[in-house]
Parts: C-alpha cells; sequence; structure tokens
C-alpha cells in the first residue's frame, strides 16, 4: 500500500491543465488525469524525467484543422495532435495534447466503441507522443501499440487495436 509520501511524489509527478472549448460532461478532469498519469508513470520507466506538465484541450473541427494546417501542413481535422517541447533544464516534461471532441464521437460511434473508452486511448496515445514515444516504423509502432494497450486495459477497456 503506498504511503501518503509516496502518494504526494505521484501526485507531483503530473500537473494536468484541461480546457475544454465544449462542455464535455462524459470526461470530467480526475478521470482525464487518472488516464494521463498512468501513461506518465509507465512511460517514466522509459523516459527520463522529474514530472510532467501538460496541456490537455478539447477542441471543435475548425481549431483541430487550423492547428494541423499551420503546424504540420496537412488539411485535415485529425482526432488528435500532441506538442512535445520535450523535458527542459529542471526535468520537467513539457507538451499539449489537442483532441477534436467531434472526431473522438465519430469515431467511438464508428468503431463501437463507448466515448470514454475511445478518449482513455487517444488521452494515453497523446500522453506517450508527449513522453518521446512515436509509430513512425513497425518497431516504434509495436512498442508504443503495446504500451497504450497495457495502459488502457489496466482501466478494464478492451484492447484498443482489437
Amino acid at each position: 500500500m503506498p504511503t501518503t509520501r509516496s502518494t504526494n511524489l505521484i501526485n507531483k509527478m503530473l500537473k494536468l491543465t484541461v480546457q475544454y472549448v465544449e462542455p464535455f460532461e462524459e470526461l470530467p478532469r480526475q478521470t482525464l488525469r487518472t488516464w494521463a498519469l498512468a501513461a506518465v508513470k509507465r512511460a517514466h520507466e522509459f523516459v527520463e524525467f522529474d514530472s510532467a506538465e501538460l496541456n490537455l484541450r478539447f477542441v471543435g473541427p475548425e481549431e483541430a484543422r487550423n492547428l494541423n494546417s499551420v503546424y504540420r501542413k496537412k488539411e485535415y481535422v485529425p482526432n488528435i495532435l500532441t506538442f512535445d517541447y520535450g523535458v527542459d533544464a529542471l526535468d520537467v516534461l513539457r507538451a499539449d495534447i489537442i483532441i477534436c471532441k467531434d472526431i473522438l464521437l465519430k469515431e467511438a460511434l464508428d468503431q463501437g466503441k463507448s466515448i470514454k473508452q475511445h478518449a482513455c486511448h487517444l488521452v494515453v496515445h497523446g500522453v506517450l507522443h508527449a513522453c518521446g514515444f512515436d509509430h513512425m516504423d513497425e518497431e516504434s509502432a509495436i512498442e508504443m501499440e503495446s504500451l497504450e494497450a497495457e495502459i488502457v486495459q489496466s482501466f478494464g477497456f478492451p484492447h484498443p487495436y482489437i
């Protein structure tokens, strides 16, 4: 059982700011924090940092498309964008994670998943990107998807890729 001291250290490991452009009652801040913290803790086994400061922003399609166009030169509405700023001189990992609410809802419906199940997967996916994981090649993709599945399943959701 964790001690108060170890619990405080774990709680200090993540500072999460959540911004809702539109209300999203299905996803309260504490739930999002729980998912993000699990991903940060697991990633911390592979990546060196003392703590993480993450901004999680739920946006509409116009903002998502604009950010994707400006920063990635892609002309479509993405489900998620992660802007990873790396680990600073204070050993704080910093990133912005942008999730398009409309795309999250559409994908959940299209894939026969609950909103929470798909949201958990996207949050975990974004946090792992923030921690430096990617899926640019097969080996990296296998590693990242394996971690995603492990974390998502720890919350009682099914494997996100099956």
